[in-house]
């Protein structure tokens, strides 16, 4: 390259850099023409202007023009760079690596070298990278070592498998960089984030072990580091201001790889655990110059470990009641001088201050250790402080805040103590200290959630007597001149008693918004009413009357109908507010007012609200029609409401369709940008895509939940009336499935589908069948789709719900091999979920349970060893990570007993390629007769075994018996080869101590009894009978937990009697089976044993009217209790009718007089005379 080629070049490069529009447009065409006319030549040019470019900007430029010539992308020519040119850039990189002595520009350098090695390694090419870093490391200068590990770290993020081969050299090289007699800060800050990478990445326990001593190194070098603020601190030198930040940013994120590590590996802690609180608690304690950031910080780091590592704490002396110390520290840390403006602020959920930050911890402590580990400590303390008058006001607040940020983790527990909870509590709302009423008012407005229906039934009348204090207008007057021993004088002025009577009304919504009816409060209704109207009449906080207009809405809710005698005082009055023009300036007032009359309307119902709500609904298309921007509060709040509207308006709602449906699919199809700077992740939602941190506003998010949530009303409400705005609706609500950074979202679009579709399939005609069609197979391929890509399991179980929903509206529609990429999809989601699954077991396994205390019953010692682990699980998070996974096997075993349903002999086909082994397996792994002996450490993907619950032999017996009922009905050798596979199991948990598995089991047998040919079901039926009797017969098999499936049990045995009775001693059988009637709990098999007992007694079956009609008395007692009853229909009824006319003509109206009267039931002996023989 010439020098006058050159300058050309770097003066390009430069135009791409700046500000003028037009200028840089050329640039960049010019730019992109010589690219791809001449790319080896460019490459060349690029690598040059890297080193020598004219300024810093253009040297970065380069390299990040280099990068992306590799990336898909305008300027993506990487297959266009021939070989040799491909291996010069290659060796040019390492070169620059050598030379090049700006950290900024060495870090662009190893980021173009991570895209060439993700693209080459694999293909084996370029073998000389891993050596060279390796060779890398033993230079002394320190930038190459500290840029030496970026590299690493970023080349492990997608080639972590490379470097394991290496483990023992790279774990050297660690270590020898963490050495402190020589290594500098720079690098060792960099090898503690490499090592984090490479920690999370291994998977081998072993290779984990041998870096456990990388530890102590990280921990010295922060204590180091804080060391050095300490100490530029005490000399109170102003030169070390700049060195005191470099250092503080440093401890933050060496703690922060700590963080990282306890989240994914915290096992590595188990002999630091006590070092860990020494070092955290010195930092959080210190004040000699430690930012509050690094304090926030260090305690976040004992919480998390508090998550990830139950055992290792709960076995580290002190560690949970320093941690509770460090809490209320914490909430405690609030300025000598704050206002109650400033409190009002800082304890909205949203503050990051301490106070926050406290009770926030205090709330995830309450959700990781159950309540005899937290609670001896944290009341004690509390106590402690409530007891002592003299205390300060801000320890009092934080005492006060600790009760109710341990509700809703420890509600259990604490619900018994309501009344020394509140006995602590309660008096402070008449403390000389204002900030102390408002936590008052804080503690219990949290409480009426954490503590509902208790709080509102136990003591409704103590509390609702402290909150009218502060609604009083008159009660500031009474305090004005009161002293206050707290300290923090704040005068009971206008405008601070405005925050305690805006807090008093939020606490009394909250403690009337209960989800069901309460007696005690209902007569508290009409004086709260009244002091609502009062305050929304005359109260000057606008505030004020706008949680007052909020606390209508419970009542009402409460009251349902009953509330129509407040309806002319309040609903004329909240629609004055909506047409005042003079409250246009309050949207949030004239929001709340449109939204209570919505609530009203659901209530009273839409006879008598019918006319009120179309004005409402007016006024609200008005407003959206004059110009209401959605940055408005009120928008949104009008958006909220339309689905109330929708719900008491029913069909007067169509009318407004037309208007508000556009609306709705602008928003759900609205355009959104993803940010990746993290300096716009404010107000954002943030989540995970491969390596890198993406967001969306948090205002999108809520946008599209309303509008779904309005869509799913508006379709329930007007199923006839919707149907042509179907189309849209599933093309806005498709994407959504796969809206991942919200997991509400994806289920409402979940929930909706079925809807829908539905609502389509009843009105379409037979054009628009063919469109609809086309429609449902794209609705089918997202729903499918988005199951298998879903992370959050609560998600993918409403998604398998929504397409067991479809069936019965789709079947007939959808051709069997449309399904064939779904049952793919199911097997892979069986082996994800029991991976996770799995995982948490063995975690819980290994921390906390001594397995040998787990087996109960060897009999079933697989399955049974997982029920009791979950019995022991005190954590009841844990606990839903293995139900939730259990939940969905259910759902995918749901989804096949529909295929077998709607498909019967078609599914075959997909079920043996995808299913069969699967379901075949848990039954294999789960019998009495299999293997006992279980490594916990196995963590094989095709091994489930060793996580294997009830519900999950459930699922199988189930999958299994609808193959059973659906498809081999008509083929016998179908059943054959079924019955070879599955009959054992069938007969063996027939006699299981779960109830779910039995009744499938015995449910199964009846099927297998119907279905089975004589000849070939011969052999077996004695062993199905017995099994069936077994269970019938065992203790307390009529009791409540147990009767369903009993009841199952005795239809399958009424079934073997019909279809087999000369392959076991049928009358004997016949005699046992009538003794075990009248069944009573089981609707649905009731309908099937009285339709056989009927066809018996008609046909005389099996002697079972008895020698002498010894029986008869009995028979006639059974069918008089069934008589006229939800446990029969009326074709059976009648049925009845005709034996009791039969038995009354064979026997004798003189000795069937004597039967009746011989029953000693007086009840059923009055039913028999009074309803059957008044009949005959």
């Amino acid at each position: 390259m010439t020098e006058e080629d050159f300058n050309k070049f770097d003066k390009l490069i430069g135009s791409l850099l700046v500000t003028d529009n037009k200028e840089r447009i050329l640039a960049e065409k010019e730019f992109h023409d010589l690219l791809f006319h001449d790319p080896d030549l460019i490459c060349n040019y690029l690598l040059q202007t890297s080193v020598d470019g004219s300024n810093f900007n253009i040297k970065t430029l380069s390299l990040l023009i280099l990068r992306n010539t590799i990336l898909p992308g305008n300027y993506f020519v990487w297959e266009k760079y021939s070989p040799n040119q491909k291996q010069k850039l290659q060796d040019q990189l390492l070169e620059f690596l050598l030379n090049i002595q700006n950290k900024y520009l060495l870090k662009r350098v190893c980021d173009l070298i991570q895209v060439i090695a993700q693209k080459n390694l694999p293909q084996g090419k370029w073998p000389e990278l891993i050596p060279f870093i390796i060779n890398l490391a033993e230079k002394e200068e320190s930038l190459l070592r500290e840029i030496n590990m970026y590299l690493i770290k970023e080349l492990m993020s997608s080639l972590y498998a490379y470097f394991v081969d290496e483990f023992e050299t790279f774990k050297d090289i660690f270590y020898n960089f963490l050495n402190l007699e020589y290594s500098p800060l720079p690098v060792r800050l960099s090898t503690i984030k490499t090592t984090t990478s490479f920690l999370i990445k291994l998977n081998d326990e072993n290779d984990i072990k041998q870096l456990k001593g990388l530890i102590n190194p990280i921990l010295t070098t922060i204590l180091e580091l804080v060391e050095h603020i300490k100490n530029n601190n005490n000399n109170n030198n102003n030169n070390n201001n700049n060195s005191n930040t470099d250092y503080d940013e440093s401890v933050y994120q060496c703690i922060n790889e700590l963080i990282i590590i306890a989240e994914f590996k915290v096992k590595i802690f188990n002999n630091n655990c006590k070092d860990l609180l020494e070092l955290m608690g010195l930092i959080i304690n210190s004040d000699d110059g430690i930012s509050n950031r690094n304090k926030q910080i260090a305690f976040e780091f004992l919480i998390c470990l508090c998550e990830n590592a139950k055992g290792l704490i709960l076995s580290t002396e002190n560690y949970a009641e320093s941690v509770i110390n460090y809490s209320l520290n914490m909430i405690s840390d609030l300025d000598d001088e704050l206002t109650l403006e400033e409190f009002n602020e800082i304890s909205q959920e949203h503050s990051i201050d301490n106070y926050n930050v406290g009770n926030k911890a205090l709330n995830r402590l309450s959700q990781c250790f159950e309540g005899s580990v937290i609670l001896p400590i944290l009341f004690l303390k509390i106590q402690q402080i409530i007891e002592n008058e003299n205390e300060k006001w801000n320890i009092k607040i934080s005492a006060l805040s600790a009760i109710s940020a341990v509700g809703y983790g420890y509600s259990e527990e604490m619900v018994e103590e309501l009344q020394i909870l509140l006995s602590w509590i309660l008096p402070y709302f008449e403390s000389n200290n204002l900030l102390i009423n408002y936590q008052a008012l804080l503690s219990i407005t949290q409480m009426c959630d954490d503590y509902s229906p208790y709080l509102q039934i136990y003591f409704s009348q103590e509390i609702l007597n402290k909150i009218f204090l502060f609604l009083n207008s008159n009660y500031k007057e009474s305090n004005n001149s009161s002293s206050n021993k707290e300290g923090n004088n704040i005068n009971y002025n206008k405008e601070n008693y405005k925050y305690l009577q805006i807090q008093s009304a939020k606490c009394l919504t909250n403690f009337l918004n209960v989800d069901q009816e309460i007696e005690e409060l209902e007569g508290h209704y009409v004086q709260i009413m009244k002091i609502a109207l009062d305050l929304i009449e005359n109260n000057e906080f606008i505030q004020v009357k706008e949680y007052c207009i909020k606390m209508i809405a419970p009542i009402a809710r409460c009251l349902k109908t009953d509330f129509l005698q407040f309806y002319n005082d309040i609903v004329p009055f909240l629609k004055d507010i909506l047409f005042d023009n003079k409250l246009d300036d309050y949207p949030q007032l004239q929001g709340n007012a449109f939204e209570t009359l919505s609530i009203i309307g659901i209530t009273v119902g839409s006879e008598s609200f019918e006319k009120d709500g179309l004005e409402c609904m007016e006024w609200s298309l008005n407003k959206l029609t004059n110009g209401l921007q959605y940055e408005n509060p009120l928008t949104n709040i009008i958006f909220q409401s339309w689905k109330n509207y929708s719900m008491c308006l029913k069909d007067k709602f169509a009318k407004f369709l037309p208007a508000i449906m556009p609306n709705i699919f602008e928003i759900l199809n609205k355009p959104y940008k993803i940010n990746t700077d993290e300096k716009y992740f404010d107000e954002s939602t943030v989540i995970l895509l491969g390596d890198v941190n993406i967001a969306v506003k948090n205002s999108v998010i809520e946008e599209k939940t309303l509008m779904l949530e309005n869509l799913i009303e508006i379709v329930k409400s007007l199923p006839n009336s919707f149907p042509i705005y179907i189309e849209k609706s599933l093309k806005s609500v498709l994407p959504l499935l796969q809206f991942y950074f919200d997991t509400h979202i994806r289920k409402l679009a979940a929930f909706i589908l079925p809807l829908l579709i539905k609502s389509a399939s009843n009105s379409l005609n037979e054009n628009e069948n063919e469109e609809f069609g086309i429609l449902l197979k794209e609705s089918i391929e997202n729903l499918s789709l988005s199951i298998i890509e879903d992370f959050v399991p609560q998600v993918v179980i409403l998604k398998l719900q929504a397409m067991t929903d479809l069936f019965p509206i789709i079947a007939s529609d959808i051709q069997i091999n449309y399904w064939e990429p779904l049952c793919s999809i199911l097997e892979k989601l069986l082996n994800q979920s029991y991976k996770r699954r799995m995982d948490t077991i063995h975690k819980l396994f290994d921390q906390d349970f001594n397995n040998n205390k787990i087996i109960v019953n060897q009999q079933y010692a697989k399955i049974d060893k997982i029920e009791n682990l979950k019995q022991k699980i005190e954590n009841k998070y844990d606990l839903q990570k293995i139900e939730v996974e259990e939940e969905i096997i259910i759902w995918i075993a749901d989804i096949s007993e529909n295929m077998f349903k709607y498909y019967n002999k078609e599914y075959i086909t997909f079920f043996d390629e995808f299913l069969f082994d699967h379901y075949y397996h848990i039954l294999e792994s789960s019998n009495k007769n299999s293997s006992n002996n279980h490594n916990n450490n196995n963590n094989s993907n095709n091994d489930h075994g060793s996580c294997y619950c009830h519900s999950d032999v459930k699922s199988a017996l189930c999958v299994f018996d609808d193959f059973i009922e659906y498809c081999a009905s008509e083929d016998p050798q179908i059943f054959h080869v079924l019955w070879e596979k599955i009959g054992k199991f069938l007969i063996e948990f027939a006699n299981h101590p779960n109830m779910g598995i039995r009744q499938a089991s015995v449910y199964g047998l009846g099927i297998c009894a119907q279905i089975a040919e004589q000849k070939y079901f011969h052999n077996f039926v004695s062993d199905c009978v017995n099994s069936l009797k077994s269970s019938i017969q065992e203790e307390d098999s009529r009791e409540e937990e147990k009767a369903i499936c009993t009841d199952n049990a005795i239809s399958s045995l009424a079934k073997f009697l019909k279809f087999h009775p000369r392959s076991f001693d049928s009358e004997k059988t016949a005699q046992f089976w009538l003794q075990t009637l009248p069944v009573k709990d089981d609707d649905e098999e009731s309908f099937v044993i009285y339709n056989l007992l009927c066809e018996f007694i008609e046909n005389n079956q099996l002697n079972i009217l008895g020698e002498n009609f010894q029986n008869v008395p009995h028979l006639i007692f059974v069918l008089g209790f069934v008589f006229d009853s939800e446990l029969i229909n009326q074709e059976i009824q009648k049925r009845i009718l005709k034996i009791f006319f039969s038995l009354k003509e064979n026997i004798g109206i003189q000795d069937f007089n004597l039967l009746i009267n011989s029953i000693e039931n007086i009840e059923i002996k009055e039913k028999i005379k009074n309803q059957i023989l008044s009949k005959l």
